[in-house]
């Protein structure tokens, strides 16, 4: 492929098509405050005027294809390649040294050194918080067809966001993910996949299908020019998709290999034991296809998958330059559904109660042990007037390095690599919360580990100083954070299903002001405290204590 730049022999076209992708990839950049400090910090320390840097795209345009084939001569040798070798195995060479002892210190999180003193004391003006307004931030239609239009206007930038979200995922179609992988591999009966691709390029668009567990998403994106031509494109490649067997040969056996692969990660491992805990085998089974399943499923099943999403109620997610009426009217010429759609919903599944103590475990051969305690109780049912306190006493608990977790876990203590814990809602309003702790930590100081976890989630350390700083803490993200751009639609979409009409964060911060120490001690000795846990391990059963693991539960 150098060789080809070497000889001139690409299309010059492409040139355009890169410096429209450049320009899109700038755009998309300089919407972050952190990539436009990290921009100008760039140019500072290699030494570039700024008129440089701003001008790049400007100098880029110019750029010809005689200009490409002469860089490529001077530039990249005939002789010249790049190898890499990836080894497995056990490295011989390793040498160990004996570890030290950790003498648990006291943690002084009341004491406050000068500088910070200095710097609680200086005078900051405050942030005022601004809170989202569904009616004056976003926009709502609906097309003849049923199809609601969720929008919000783009005024920083001429990129758009399209998304057509439907209510289903691989809880109602377990096969969608493979069905997604498998399409962005072919091609129609009039094009090859690389001829759909090349066409989207020359766009500086871009397009997706993904599908969670109970969610499915087109996604499409690029330069708001071409948003028309991009949805054309896309409609066309879901409608008129031809299957391919050796492709899809190829897709069944990356997903075995993936698999296979994933048995070798341990943060994979977990991650399945994890899941396995909250929501049972039913769950996993429900939801991922097993090999024989992999194995037996055909192309045309497959592709059923995809081609049926035209025929599927969903929504539509906007986030661009136009005005709502005009996407409305793109959407009639380039988006072509059915007029009476199927009504396809995928139930998010409530983590499991827990009733009594249980240990789940499972092997893996490592020096360092991963643990996980959980629990959920059937009549904890998700209540906003609970939100604010329980907000406040995740973020006191183990909200950063000055909560108590990581105070007492990790700098007192010194038992983990990695420490927290959470209260969380669920999916839905009748859904229970859960609880649950982790710890990352050596096989050695697993019992100490787990005990010290236990004693202060029973029994909360009390601090003032750690609480101020919490609530303050807390308090200044609400002033601070700003719900924007496309995290308004989300936003909305999460609070309707917990029936909500107002930003939640608005609850909080209200909520938050009035509340004490006492009131989130409070909170934790009728809400936290003697919990029935299911404890999750996974370590290696040879150089862990099972005696100990198994007296934490049947």
């Amino acid at each position: 492929e150098i060789e080809k730049v070497r000889n001139g022999k690409f299309d010059s076209d492409l040139l355009k098509s890169i410096v429209a992708n450049y320009r899109r990839a700038q755009m998309a950049e300089l919407e972050s405050n952190f990539s436009r400090a990290y921009k100008m910090e760039a140019a500072f320390i290699n030494g570039l005027e700024w008129e440089s840097v701003a001008t790049e795209l400007d100098r880029a345009k110019k750029i010809t294809k005689d200009d490409i084939v002469k860089w490529a001569n001077e530039n990249l040798p005939k002789d010249g390649y790049c190898i890499v070798y990836k080894r497995q195995g056990e490295d011989k060479s390793q040498k160990k040294i004996d570890k030290p002892s950790i003498t648990p210190i006291s943690a002084n999180r009341d004491a406050q050194s000068d500088y910070l003193v200095t710097a609680q004391e200086a005078e900051v003006e405050p942030i005022a918080p601004v809170f989202v307004d569904f009616k004056r931030d976003m926009g709502i239609s609906k097309m003849d067809n049923g199809i609601e239009v969720l929008y919000k206007r783009n005024t920083t930038n001429e990129l758009f966001s399209l998304i057509y979200l439907y209510d289903f995922g691989t809880l109602s179609v377990k096969s969608m993910n493979l069905a997604a992988e498998y399409f962005s591999l072919l091609g129609t009966d009039k094009k090859s996949v690389d001829e759909i691709q090349r066409e989207l390029y020359d766009l500086a668009c871009s397009f997706n299908i993904i599908a969670s567990t109970d969610k499915t998403y087109i996604t499409i994106n690029g330069l708001a020019e071409n948003m028309e031509k991009a949805m054309k494109i896309v409609d066309e490649y879901i409608a008129n998709v031809e299957g391919d067997e050796d492709v899809l040969r190829e897709v069944k056996s990356d997903t075995a290999q993936q698999r296979i692969n994933a048995k070798t990660s341990q943060q994979e491992n977990f991650r399945a034991l994890q899941t396995y805990c909250l929501y049972g085998p039913e769950y996993i089974t429900s939801q991922t296809m097993s090999s024989k399943e992999l194995s037996k499923i055909g192309s045309d099943e497959l592709l059923a998958n995809i081609k049926q999403l035209s025929k599927i109620k969903h929504r539509v997610m906007y986030y661009g330059p136009l005005y709502l009426n005009d996407l409305v009217g793109s959407l009639y010429i380039a988006h072509k559904t059915s007029d009476n759609l199927i009504d396809l919903k995928s139930e998010p599944v409530a983590p499991k109660a827990v009733k009594k103590p249980s240990v789940l475990f499972a092997q893996y051969d490592a020096k360092q042990v991963y643990y996980m305690q959980y629990s959920s109780r059937e009549g904890d049912k998700w209540d906003i007037d609970r939100s604010p306190v329980a907000n406040l006493y995740n973020n006191y608990f183990s909200g950063g390095m000055n909560a108590i977790v990581f105070q007492e876990m990790r700098e007192a203590r010194g038992l983990a690599y990695s420490a927290y814990s959470y209260l969380a809602s669920g999916k839905l309003p009748h859904h229970p919360y859960y609880f649950y702790a982790f710890i990352a930590t050596q096989n050695d100081k697993v019992q100490q580990a787990v005990e010290a976890f236990d004693e202060i989630i029973e029994e909360m350390p009390r601090s003032e100083q750690a609480f101020e700083l919490a609530k303050s803490g807390v308090l200044a993200t609400l002033e601070s954070q700003r719900t924007t751009k496309m995290n308004i639609l989300w936003s909305y979409l999460e609070y309707e299903k917990f029936g909500l009409k107002e930003d939640i964060n608005k609850t909080l911060y209200d909520g938050i002001q009035s509340l004490t120490l006492d009131d989130v001690v409070k909170f934790q000795q009728e809400f936290i405290k003697g919990r029935p846990y299911t404890y999750c391990i996974l370590g290696d059963k040879n150089d862990l204590d099972m005696n100990y693991l198994r007296s934490l539960g049947k």
